[in-house]
């Protein structure tokens, strides 16, 4: 684990949080601007040295809480990309990334460069002048060059927010490789529900310099709240495989008694992949039918009802086979004339499913 307890005052902000983080997977600090969270990672990494704090990994200890035993950064094994990333512009793509591979020892060289070219794109690169390169082939290079240095730990510090949409959108697939492909943990900032949705297995939200929420990603993203006002999105993040790829372009996903139909053909034969539903593509009906164009059609138990969160809505939780919780939203009105009840065993109509 990772532990932390970290404390701060600068003037009318205050930061107390303590944190126990998995040391595998990607862990996603969210939450928004001004919260705590770039402040939690840069202690996490040493470059921020902050009063009556705790910082271990394992049973590393990086920071005591008497302010006696502090190690520096350069001797935590970590790796960090920051917001804007810090290349040096009179080298070439490959000058950088062996600039701190090349100063490792033989025996702690364990993330070779052709994988890691080939895992963020970037082996077309190589000999290309930095000022050359788009923002986000910038940014692959410098997650690449973090990654070279073979560490421990990988911290990013919102490494999508300085790109526009399209370079956000270039840049995800190398990332979701990543987290797929090594074994690495990864600490990710973020501001960003589609983000946290596409790379992260574990979240803790922050607020005000507080643990608001934590946990597993599944569990806690349906209710997150996008920090600009936006409303809150109901949502079913579901972790699946395929386990098969049609001729029609339907592929099959599985999670152990539940199956989903839908169209990515991006997906390969036995990946693991996390599929959300949102809430307001779930109907009910009483009996399955035959007659339907929609293909994901489950048989559920009503978990929950609640009729007073939505003017106008029902918001249901349903139980599925393998246990998993999806959330629908239907009228009230339509609750009303199915008799819907809690416990009772009913169908669930899914119209879209999405692949995060």
């Amino acid at each position: 684990m990772i532990n932390a307890k970290l404390n701060a005052h600068y003037g009318d902000y205050r930061l107390q949080v303590d944190l126990s983080l998995p040391t595998t997977g990607v862990t996603a600090l969210f939450g928004p601007s001004g919260c705590g969270k770039t402040t939690c990672l840069r202690a996490i990494a040493g470059l921020n040295r902050l009063p009556k704090s705790h910082v271990s990994i394992g049973e590393t200890l990086w920071q005591s809480h008497d302010e006696r035993y502090f190690i520096p950064p350069y001797q935590r094994d970590i790796g960090f990309v920051f917001q804007q990333p810090t290349l040096f512009s009179h080298l070439n793509v490959e000058r950088n990334l062996l600039f701190g591979y090349k100063r490792l020892a033989a025996n702690k060289q364990r993330i070779e460069q052709g994988v890691i070219c080939e895992l963020l794109g970037i082996a077309h690169l190589l000999k290309r002048r930095v000022d050359h390169l788009s923002g986000g082939e910038k940014q692959r290079i410098a997650i690449a060059r973090a990654l070279l240095t073979s560490p421990k730990l990988l911290l990013m510090d919102e490494p999508l927010s300085a790109l526009d949409d399209s370079r956000k959108q270039e840049i995800l697939p190398y990332l979701e490789s990543l987290t797929r492909e090594l074994k690495l943990p990864i600490l990710y900032v973020t501001h960003s529900v589609s983000e946290v949705a596409k790379l992260a297995d574990h979240l803790v939200v922050l607020e005000h310099g507080r643990v608001k929420q934590q946990g597993l990603v599944r569990h806690l993203l349906s209710g997150l709240i996008h920090h600009a006002g936006a409303h809150q999105t109901r949502s079913t993040v579901l972790d699946m495989q395929v386990t098969a790829k049609e001729h029609d372009g339907v592929i099959e996903v599985e999670n152990r008694d539940v199956s989903l139909y839908l169209t990515d053909q991006r997906a390969k034969l036995g990946e693991r992949v996390r599929c959300e539903i949102i809430a307001s593509d779930v109907s009910i009906t009483l009996e399955p039918s035959l007659t339907s164009s929609i293909l994901n059609i489950l048989p559920v138990t009503i978990r929950h009802i609640d009729l007073t969160s939505h003017p106008s809505d029902a918001l249901l939780d349903l139980m599925l086979a393998n246990d998993e919780t999806l959330k629908a939203q239907i009228t009230k009105r339509s609750a009303t004339l199915l008799d819907l009840q809690q416990g009772m065993g009913v169908w669930a109509q899914i119209k879209a499913v999405a692949v995060c």
